[in-house]
């Protein structure tokens, strides 16, 4: 292609003309039309408005300006001008008026020879005939040849006329046409070929230069070139069809005799951008798709990351195999998107979202109702493409502006933003530091003020029009713009220039300027616009960058100013002013050389590397560093036309900037790549293509920028991660800790059930190793860690010494370590799970020096790291270290966590996730601690929650307040979802095919012990405690001082917690008769018969040791059946024995669910009787039948409420249905009573009110309530209870079995009287299953308490008690409960003032928390709310002391003098319910599990002062012992819930009835607090239902 150039010099706008277009289909493919062949520039100015003129400050005129100046004598309102270049000093000059002239006047054609010092005027060889009238041709265009550049074509569409030349227009050759000429092009191989395109859509090639033409194709859209080698060219034709759709066509001889080959039919659009084919096609489903093909190849289906329908695309760019594609998708929105490789090997091609409501017009689409429309251009995008560097783009995006009138489009609602990657990502442009002036200019992008520029959109928009952005190839980085500082395109306009690419830039000039560039950049001219007369006579000049500026006059007097440009390529010294004297509009071209502006020639002294090295924002591009020579800012030398910007490129390493979002992702306000919810296709999916034995790749949601060629860095965060091939498809589950039992929840089947694991009693962690399918937990009843593998159902003990509280756990399935977290004893350790002999090597990992209350623990084996959390009272912290316990990191303190618990791994996102039970929230972050976010914060899903599991796009989490397993999407986004209900829910894991896969550098390992992975594909070598690494080996280690810490170590011998070996090797103590023979010899375990085992546990023959429980349990746990020998073991009365001799609690008998491994215990069970309903499993077999299809779920698996779509009801009931079947029945009484008594609202349908029915609700005030004849207000439901409620016996009108009589002495109502013996005869026939009511009604019996009014008198919502334990029922219908201390405390609580009946002392006592927003909290005399365990703690919580009045178990009556007041802060926050708060340290909040564990965590000890098992539980909680706290509902409940089994002590079988709940009689578990006569506080054991 030749470097040429085009100047278009417009007067007015064109009016838009389609009179040739009325045949085509609307367009839906756009940005394929390049500028015809040779013609790559084009520039239109507005003479008639222009910006206004201010002056600036300038330096004098210093040199002489060499100046040539031609006169035309035309006035013509369009000069189109052409640099033929390649030394041929030929400038060609076409003065017309535009096309959307009604009639326009004959064109004059200048021609220039010596580089435009004289132009010849060659018009009078552009004669339509010969005659003598001398009639000129209205030339349209001229075409030149891209090779033979001699060669041109002009060609006049209104006298069919086209005119030639093969000598730069020395000759002129008139070849008349019987078609009208619209459209040329050459073939760039043959000189005397082109092709010509008529109105009439025929398509005319000639093969001698004119003189013949040839017909090869009609009904032809478009046409173009397709290099196919080079020697080949082939013709591509869209030609369109009846049916309105267009069929592709191409050939490489000219369609010879009607030769050709069909490449596609049905097509909508096509075009051709830099040798890709682009077509659109409609879908069979109506949907517009993109197809495109690298030349003639195979065509790709483009999948764009939207579910939007597309009306039209617009091919921005394509640059290095790559796309940027505006789409349409509605009257106001056009979305920009970035497509991967377009040459992939794969079907499709994947087109990423850019930029959002990118400023895009699409005639009869977008913008088509704004004034946008009316211009008359084709479509167009403001998107700019800075030259000389890839990836590099400036766009306008439109704001949304609701005072903008349909959607229009402004200045007001615009905004730049500029992209360094392609545009995988964009931000706004940086505003200069200070303006023009050297004054600060306050605009950050901070508070959403930036720099604004001028793009295509600016050349459109009515009286603003000014000189567009510039950049050249001769000069990388350099950018010279029009642009505004503010939040919009609105505002003063000013020059600005950037030397870095974009990345800052300065102010210099203000105002509006036509501007451009020369000699490589070394030179800046300028010339001011005006809008009141258009005129001057100065050029602005700078040969340092804009920095300071010259003038020089160069002509007389003012011109009119039109247009200033240079050669195209910005390597010249010469600039060409276009413009005419204000009186007479006849053009005039000045011809500029500035050569003299600088001084000297430059040499390789002014020369820099650019960019430097400290420019690491823009030094790399998209993974490259490219660097070029550039003239040093200050120099002020002339480098001349043939200056070379030699470039080198170097690799840089990967950072985040080289990735975009994934197909299937989208990027989130914080910068990650999240799910895209919108659209179907599952990223996560494997591949229908995945076949045993191969892998594929697994998207982390990241993908590197295509083009990048970045290397190495962090490189493994984002690139996708090679799984193999599953077995079976990627279903995922999640597995649960329920303290006695550890449950799978299927997340495709939603189905939880226990795991088959034998002898847990209270596991809060675990891990699962898919590989072996083997289940490790931690047992802190026993303190023990275990492993059982699913295959062979064998369970065995790994580690059962030195354990106190492990609440953590992780699995390294790469290295085979299985790390654990020890929270009393302040350590992380780990153990080898592929061995059996040495202890499994135990090795401490991190210890007390770094650790303080460590809870949670998570790893990363990929990348070598582990995570944990830290509840630390004075540094609670979430941490990373190294696999091997080095490089320890706290990731966030106190200022982010409270209580941290679990901690979980995003493997794929390389992002970790915790849970905060102190401050209520879920977050995130990556791995490295950057970017962290609040996912969900507050709220009842996130109360206290526990546990945390991250797959694919879903989170999961255990939640203890709703004793729940909750999900949500893994960005926060969206809603939470309950997946099931638990008992206890504990810990949590996710667990699906390809999750925890790859290996190591510990895979060939070297080390003798223990190996563990390290960051960037390291490892590391451990040695088991008690040894020391010597060269990757581990010896015993003696540098350590004997236990007795004096005598030396003696030469031969071992430390004294060593055991020698008789071969003389160290082993540590423990190893010996532990069963495993660890020396060589075997002498660690001989002479081993001697040995026991602690209390709790058995000690087998062998010497094993297996807890106490396993013995007589009917398996070979010893390995010997020494376990098994003298088992005459009887079960108690209370418990039920196996088959296989294992004791269970008897209520676990027939419960549904299998108990005894053996699973006897449901066998023989009786089944239900006859007014009972099976529910088959679960823990409460059988119901009453009149629980089956009331609505409510009561079998555990639903069963009771299958099958309900058609029960009958009675005469007297009313059938309502939920969700589609029938739940229930209901009094026809409640049938339009203006109440929705179903679920549906049928009862309220079709409801008229007739003259005998009471007058519905007038002026009643709420919806529900019935108007009494007496205009009195009753609840509807008091309607036909048998009571009189209104007065006047109205709201007993018209019911059944009611006899009404007069009453005589009033006038206006009606007596109402029930028939006693009408009402014995209902209770009489009440079935079992019913109740009767004190009215006479029979109800459903599961309707008595269950808080609605059913028999309208209330009677079924009496003695309804169903408080906690520590509560007091109220009863009566609001079944209110309070606590249990406020009974006869002088201050009436229940409704009904109960509580203060019978009492034996009215004593006024300090005000309890009637006001408080809990019942747990004690309200202050002075209204304040305080927890009431603070109460009497010996310190002023509430500020007044009344929180410390009668706080002393005397037998003298207290007086009411206020103990002195401790001042607290007010500011201080206060602790929660679950926590306790340090004495002197009132901020200080620990978890109320720790007060009195037997560990100071107060710095003051307060946390462990007056402990007792009953004052260290918070009100309506059981104390265990030590910090253990639980529910009083737990109690005597069949299951231990205390690791001591203590709550299930001591409980009788009797179990009274307390209305619907079956409680429990406790004896001596609980205190209740009672006043004697002298007002002294007594505790004394009762039996709980006399709560009631």
């Amino acid at each position: 292609m030749k470097n040429v150039c085009v100047l278009l010099v417009v007067c007015l706008f064109f009016v838009h003309n389609e009179a040739a277009e009325q045949k085509i289909q609307r367009k839906t493919l756009y940005g394929c039309a390049d500028a015809p062949q040779g013609l790559d520039r084009t520039v239109i100015i507005d003479r008639n408005e222009v910006p206004p003129l201010t002056g600036i400050e300038r330096s004098t005129e210093n040199i002489t300006l060499e100046s040539k100046i031609n006169h035309l004598n035309d006035t013509h309102k369009q000069l189109v001008v052409h640099w033929v270049g390649n030394g041929t000093n030929v400038i060609i000059c076409l003065a017309r008026d535009p096309n959307t002239t009604q009639d326009p006047e004959p064109s004059s054609l200048f021609i220039s020879y010596d580089d435009g010092d004289t132009y010849e005027n060659k018009t009078n060889l552009f004669k339509v005939s010969n005659e003598s009238d001398q009639t000129y041709a209205t030339l349209e265009k001229f075409y030149i040849h891209p090779t033979y550049d001699t060669h041109l074509v002009f060609t006049d569409i209104k006298n069919k006329l086209l005119f030639v030349t093969t000598n730069h227009g020395q000759d002129i050759k008139k070849i008349t046409l019987d078609f009208s000429p619209i459209q040329v092009s050459f073939h760039e191989l043959e000189p005397s070929v082109f092709i010509v395109l008529d109105q009439l859509h025929r398509l005319w090639v000639t093969e001698d230069f004119g003189n013949t033409f040839r017909q090869m194709q009609d009904s032809v859209r478009s046409f173009h070139w397709v290099k196919e080698s080079d020697f080949l060219y082939s013709l591509v034709v869209q030609r369109m069809e009846t049916d309105g759709y267009n069929t592709i066509l191409y050939s490489n001889d000219l369609f010879l005799n009607g030769s050709g080959t069909v490449r596609a039919t049905n097509i909508s659009d096509f075009c051709v951008k830099d040798d890709y084919l682009f077509t659109t096609k409609v879908s069979p489903t109506g949907v517009l798709e993109l197809y495109v093909s690298y030349k003639l190849g195979k065509e790709k289906k483009g999948l764009f990351d939207t579910k939007v329908d597309i009306r039209s695309y617009f091919i921005v760019d394509v640059t290095s195999n790559r796309a940027l594609v505006v789409v349409s998708d509605s009257d106001t929105v056009s979305h920009l998107h970035v497509s991967d490789y377009l040459d992939n090997e794969d079907d499709v091609v994947m087109f990423m979202f850019s930029l959002v409501d990118v400023l895009s017009y699409f005639p009869n689409s977008t913008l088509n109702y704004t004034w946008i429309q009316r211009v008359p251009e084709n479509a167009f995008v403001d998107v700019y493409k800075v030259e000389g560097l890839s990836g590099i783009y400036i766009a306008s995006q439109v704001v949304p502006n609701p005072e903008l009138y349909n959607n229009n489009v402004s200045l007001w609602n615009l905004r730049s933003y500029i992209t360094f990657d392609h545009g995988h990502t964009w931000r706004l442009i940086q505003a200069p530091e200070r303006d023009v002036d050297g004054h600060p200019i306050p605009c950050s992008v901070n508070t959403n003020c930036s720099l604004h520029l001028n793009l295509e959109f600016n050349q459109r928009y009515s009286g603003n029009r000014s000189t567009s952005i510039l950049s050249s190839k001769s000069v990388p980085g350099l950018i010279i713009a029009t642009g505004v500082l503010g939040k919009s395109l609105d505002g003063h306009r000013g020059v600005y220039v950037s030397n870095d690419a974009g990345l800052t830039w300065r102010q210099v000039l203000n105002d509006s300027y036509l501007f451009n560039m020369g000699d490589h950049g070394g030179i800046l001219t300028a010339i001011e616009f005006s809008k009141l007369n258009g005129e001057t006579r100065y050029i602005l000049y700078s040969t340092d960058e804009g920095e300071k500026w010259q003038q020089a006059k160069f002509h007389s007097e003012n011109i009119r100013l039109y247009g200033l440009t240079t050669e195209p390529g910005e390597n010249t010294t010469v600039f060409t002013v276009f413009g005419s004297l204000p009186k007479d509009n006849q053009w005039i071209i000045f011809k500029l050389e500035l050569r003299n502006a600088f001084k000297y020639n430059c040499s390789k002294d002014d020369y820099t590397t650019w960019p430097s090295s400290n420019q690491n924002n823009i030094s790399c591009v998209l993974g490259q560093q490219l660097t070029y020579q550039r003239r040093k800012s200050h120099a002020n030398c002339y480098s001349g036309e043939n200056f070379d910007t030699s470039t080198s490129r170097v690799p840089c390493s990967c950072d985040f900037r080289d990735y975009l979002c994934d197909f299937g992702f989208v990027r989130s306000d914080e910068g990650h790549c999240v799910r895209n919810a919108s659209i179907v296709d599952n990223p996560y999916n494997v591949p229908i293509t995945c076949k045993l034995g191969e892998f594929y790749n697994r998207s982390r949601g990241y993908r590197k920028i295509p083009g990048d060629v970045c290397i190495d860095g962090v490189e493994n965060r984002y690139l996708p991660e090679e799984v193999p091939c599953p077995t079976r498809d990627l279903q995922g589950f999640l597995l649960v800790s329920e303290k006695n039992n550890i449950s799978k929840y299927d997340l495709i089947t939603k189905k939880l059930e226990p795991l088959p694991l034998k002898k847990l009693e209270n596991v809060v962690t675990f891990d699962f190793d898919m590989k072996s399918n083997c289940v490790y937990w931690a047992d802190i009843a026993f303190k023990t860690i275990e492993r059982q593998c699913m295959d062979n159902g064998q369970s065995e003990i790994l580690v059962n010494t030195d354990l106190d509280l492990i609440e953590g756990m992780a699995l390294d399935w790469m290295s085979n370590n299985l790390y654990f977290v020890d929270g009393k004893r302040s350590k992380i350790e780990l153990i080898r799970t592929d061995i059996s002999h040495s202890g499994r090597m135990r090795r401490t990992v991190v210890g007390p020096t770094h650790l303080k209350k460590p809870r949670g623990i998570a790893l990363h084996p990929k990348a070598g790291y582990m995570f944990w959390t830290d509840w630390s009272v004075e540094n609670p912290s979430v941490n990373r270290a190294d696999l091997d316990g080095t490089n320890i990191k706290k990731l966030f303190g106190e200022a982010h966590v409270r209580w941290p618990n679990g901690i979980t791994v995003d493997y794929a996102a390389d992002k970790i996730y915790w849970v905060d039970a102190g401050k209520d929230y879920i977050a995130t972050s990556n791995i490295n601690g950057d970017h962290f976010k609040h996912l969900i914060f507050e709220g009842n899903d996130v109360g206290h929650p526990f546990g945390i599991a991250v797959f694919k796009n879903k989170m999961y989490w255990t939640e203890w307040r709703n004793n729940a397993i909750f999900s949500a999407d893994k960005d926060g986004q969206g809603g939470h979802e309950i997946l099931a209900r638990l008992r206890l829910e504990l810990d949590l894991k996710v667990y699906a095919d390809g999750i925890r896969t790859g290996t190591n550098s510990c895979t060939n390992t070297s080390c003798s012990h223990i190996c563990v992975g390290k960051p960037d594909q390291g490892k590391a070598c451990l040695c088991p405690d008690g040894m020391e690494l010597k060269n990757e080996t581990c010896v015993p280690d003696t540098t350590k001082p004997f236990v007795d810490l004096v005598n030396p170590p003696i030469q031969n011998s071992c430390r004294g917690d060593l055991f020698r070996c008789t071969d003389g090797h160290c082993i540590p103590n423990r190893w010996k008769c532990d069963g495993e023979k660890d020396c060589a010899d075997g002498s660690d375990e001989s002479h081993c018969v001697g040995k026991t085992c602690s209390s709790n546990y058995f000690t087998c023959a062998n010497g094993f040791c297996i807890p106490m429980r396993w013995r007589c349990d009917r398996e070979n746990d010893c390995l010997d059946r020494s376990d098994e020998i003298n088992c005459s073991k009887k079960c108690t009365e209370t418990q039920f024995s196996c088959d296989n001799g294992t004791c269970l609690p008897a209520i676990w008998k027939c419960d549904g669910s299998y108990d005894c491994v053996d699973k006897s215990d449901e066998q023989d069970c009786v089944p239900c009787k006859n007014d009972e309903f099976d529910c088959k499993l679960g823990s409460v077999r059988c119901i009453p039948q009149a629980k089956k299809c009331n609505g409510k779920k009561d079998c555990l698996t639903g069963l009771d409420e299958v099958g309900c779509e058609n029960m009958p009801c009675s005469e007297k009931e009313f059938p309502c249905y939920g969700r589609g079947h029938y739940i229930g029945c209901i009094n026809y009484v409640q049938v339009c009573d203006g109440i929705k008594n179903c679920i549906d609202g049928r009862d309220e349908e079709n409801c008229t009110t007739t003259a005998s029915s009471p007058p519905k609700n007038k002026i009643c005030p709420y919806r529900g309530m019935f108007e009494c004849a007496n205009q009195n207000c009753v609840t509807s439901r008091s309607k036909c209870n048998g009571i009189d409620d209104c007065g006047d016996g109205s709201d007993e009108v018209g019911c059944h079995n009611i006899t009404t009589t007069t009453n005589t002495t009033k006038t206006s109502t009606t007596a109402i009287s029930m028939n006693p013996e009408t009402t014995s005869n209902k209770r009489q026939n009440c079935t079992e299953q019913e109740f009767a009511c004190r009215n006479g009604l029979c109800i459903r019996a599961t309707f008595k308490c269950d808080g609605d009014d059913d028999c309208l008198d209330k009677s079924d919502e009496l003695n309804c008690a169903t408080c906690l334990y520590g509560e007091y029922a109220c009863g009566g219908l609001q079944n209110k409960c309070i606590p249990h201390s406020w009974v006869c405390d002088d201050d009436i609580d229940c409704p009904d003032g109960r509580d203060e009946m019978n009492c034996k002392t009215t004593t006024p006592k300090p005000p309890k928390n009637k006001t408080c927003e809990h019942a747990w909290m004690f309200q202050c005399a002075n209204q304040q709310c305080i927890p009431s365990w603070w109460k009497c703690d010996d310190a002023d919580d509430c500020g007044d002391g009344s929180d410390e009045v009668m706080c002393h178990n005397t037998t003298t009556t207290t007086t009411t003098t206020m103990k002195p007041t401790t001042v607290i802060d007010p500011d201080t926050p206060s602790c929660k319910n679950t926590e306790f708060r340090c004495k002197s340290s009132p901020n200080s909040c620990i978890p109320q599990m720790w007060h009195c564990d037997g560990e100071m965590d107060c710095n003051d000890g307060s946390d462990e002062l007056n402990c007792t098992d009953t004052n260290a539980c918070p009100e309506g909680q059981y104390a265990c012992g030590g910090s253990h706290c639980i529910p009083f509902r737990w109690l005597c409940d069949g299951q231990p819930d205390c690791a001591d089994g203590k709550d299930e002590k001591n409980c009788r079988t009797t179990t009274p009835e307390r209305g619907n709940v079956t409680v429990p009689i406790i004896q001596s578990l609980m205190p209740v607090q009672t006043t004697s006569p002298s007002s002294t506080q007594i505790y004394e054991p009762v039996n709980v239902t006399s709560l009631e």
